[in-house]
């Protein structure tokens, strides 16, 4: 009998904390909001301390105050309209060195894919390089060739003349076919020369940056 009866005892017991602490609770009065004051600057430039801003002052900042005096809260002064449309500029500048740096990385990632190391776009250099030679090379050739044909149909037709005869028309189709001919391969040969400065120049850039990326990839 003992037992039940000590622990009836000790529920009445916790029963009448509880009520006590809501009791507690509701009689309370209520938490009054902390006290705060404003302070800032008049039109003559004298600190004021109120318990609002004027409106019209209030884009010049001001400070939110407690009773103590310490600092709560600090409103920035408005931005004039050249200061907003400085902090504009900066933020388009920003935003551009962004997307830049996006699209270096991009390319960053394209270029290793393509040459793992400085040697792969040396190598890559060359072979182009060869190519263009060999072209140029060729056409050079063939552009001696065309020119010595030339001489002999001018030659040809220099003769004929000298004979007091009319030249036919076959030597002078060859002559004008082989003149543009030759016009052709010399603008060939300059184009192929074009590229092949153009490839040097590029690869230029090429390996320096893949210099750049593997001496950030050694640190």
């Amino acid at each position: 009998m003992t037992a039940p009866l000590y622990a009836a005892g000790a529920a009445l017991r916790r029963w009448q904390m509880l009520t006590l602490v809501i009791l507690t609770c509701l009689l309370a009065p209520p938490l009054q909001a902390e006290v705060v004051y404003y302070r800032y600057k008049d039109a003559n430039g004298m600190t004021v301390l109120g318990s609002s801003v004027p409106p019209e002052l209030a884009r010049q900042g001001y400070q939110v105050v407690n009773i103590r005096g310490r600092v709560i809260r600090e409103i920035a002064p408005a931005l004039t309209e050249d200061e907003l449309a400085e902090k504009e500029r900066l933020q388009r500048e920003a935003a551009e060195a962004r997307r830049k740096q996006i699209e270096r990385r991009e390319q960053d990632r394209a270029l290793l894919q393509l040459y793992r190391t400085p040697a792969d776009a040396e190598r890559a250099r060359d072979r182009r390089l060869q190519e263009l030679d060999a072209l140029i090379q060729f056409k050079k050739n063939h552009l001696s060739s065309l020119s010595k044909d030339l001489l002999q149909y001018e030659a040809k037709a220099a003769e004929i003349e000298r004979l007091g005869r009319q030249i036919p028309q076959a030597v002078l189709i060859d002559i004008d076919r082989t003149q543009k001919s030759i016009g052709t391969l010399e603008t060939e040969i300059m184009e192929a020369e074009r590229q092949a400065t153009t490839v040097n120049a590029e690869f230029v850039a090429i390996i320096s940056r893949l210099q750049y990326l593997q001496t950030l990839q050694s640190q």
